[in-house]
């Protein structure tokens, strides 16, 4: 909802980012997924769809969407990012995501690779489309 209601007041100017959460808090809220790619699918998917102004209806691994719809969806499609940090990570990023958030600590070595990643992600989901 917040990001339905953030992408109507300023259309064309909201990047949300999703990620894996930061374990330590996760860890403490007993909410760490036991598959950390599964639910950041699932999340990625039920948002989308949600921001879509679909109905939602998903018994997942992580998530549970029973009937769950917007009242008001955006007027605008609504790029969503993920700010991750792994290489399996970056590949379902590039799979799933319309792009991905870096680190400005993030050196060239590892924005080299984690390039690679994400296109092999996107590669891959090119190729599941067609």
């Amino acid at each position: 909802m917040e990001i339905a209601t953030l992408a109507r007041v300023y259309p064309g100017r909201l990047l949300p980012g999703v990620g894996h959460g930061v374990p330590f808090w996760t860890d403490q809220m007993g909410l760490t997924p036991k598959s950390p790619l599964s639910a950041l699918t699932e999340c990625i998917n039920g948002v989308r769809d949600l921001l879509e102004g679909m109905t939602v209806d998903l018994e997942g691994r992580q998530f549970d969407f029973h009937s769950v719809a917007l009242g008001h969806p955006p007027t605008t499609e609504v790029p969503l990012l993920t700010g991750v940090l792994g290489p399996k990570s970056l590949a379902l990023s590039g799979k799933i995501a319309d792009g991905t958030v870096m680190s400005v600590l993030s050196g060239t070595k590892y924005l080299e690779a984690a390039v690679q990643h994400i296109s092999g992600g996107w590669r891959k989901a090119i190729g599941t489309r067609t």
